[in-house]
């Protein structure tokens, strides 16, 4: 079915009431905006227009989460108690959510046959706004010479306190322009929309150390689904 605006905003607030409870955020993007980044190999299988939701997991889990999982199960029989933990949470938050549709559920711990990872948590995170990808290339002034150096995400508020856990994809569910439009509003007028935009802050220091800069965290958490602005940098709107 085709979602508009509303919709789409229902199917998240629906997650977002459900998980937030037990220390997660939920965000929504277009596979398209995810496929357009990457090699074919890598990309979902699924219509650009799909809508699919980036589930991070925030400190919060271990009190809301964690710790009630580990004293109702116990350590027998738990080989990796966290994923354990989010899986029972995120498939229990589907399966109440949205019973009887069809939403693919991939974890970050999963690899497909061919031992590729079912989905790339950081590209993820920063097409949907939930954080920011820096890579080497962010990077003006490069003091480590020829060596590679791996990206990493930055949350707005956790900074790197937070994990990337799960995507899941709405196969009867496709985005119409009208939610792009709203995007748009908000990435090139948010005071408009209602909403204060963040840009991230440079890396520094041979470690991948970040700076944050504390006025642009407290602007952020007025409204946590600002960092769009990315994809209008990137290109990825519609």
């Amino acid at each position: 079915m085709a979602a508009s605006t509303a919709n789409v905003e229902s199917i998240t607030a629906l997650l977002d009431n459900y998980l937030s409870k037990v220390g997660f955020e939920v965000y929504p993007l277009k596979v398209g905006w995810y496929n357009s980044l990457l090699p074919s190999t890598l990309r979902l299988a699924h219509p650009d227009d799909c809508l699919a939701v980036v589930v991070l997991s925030t400190p919060a889990l271990f009190e809301q989460a964690f710790l009630p999982f580990m004293e109702e199960r116990g350590c027998q029989g738990l080989s990796d108690p966290i994923d354990q933990c989010v899986k029972r949470c995120v498939s229990s938050a589907v399966s109440q959510c949205f019973p009887g549709q069809e939403v693919d559920v991939r974890y970050d711990y999963e690899l497909l046959p061919s031992r590729k990872p079912k989905f790339l948590a950081q590209t993820a995170a920063h097409v949907s706004g939930a954080a920011y990808y820096y890579q080497q290339s962010d990077v003006k002034d490069q003091p480590w010479a020829e060596k590679k150096m791996f990206g990493v995400c930055v949350h707005p508020r956790f900074g790197g306190w937070f994990a990337i856990r799960a995507l899941l994809v709405f196969g009867g569910v496709t985005v119409g322009s009208e939610w792009c439009s709203l995007l748009l509003l908000t990435v090139c007028h948010p005071e408009r929309a209602g909403f204060s935009c963040w840009r991230p802050s440079t890396i520094a220091g041979r470690t991948g150390a970040t700076e944050t800069s504390s006025a642009r965290s407290r602007s952020t958490l007025r409204n946590k689904k600002t960092t769009l602005q990315l994809l209008l940098l990137s290109g990825l709107l519609c």
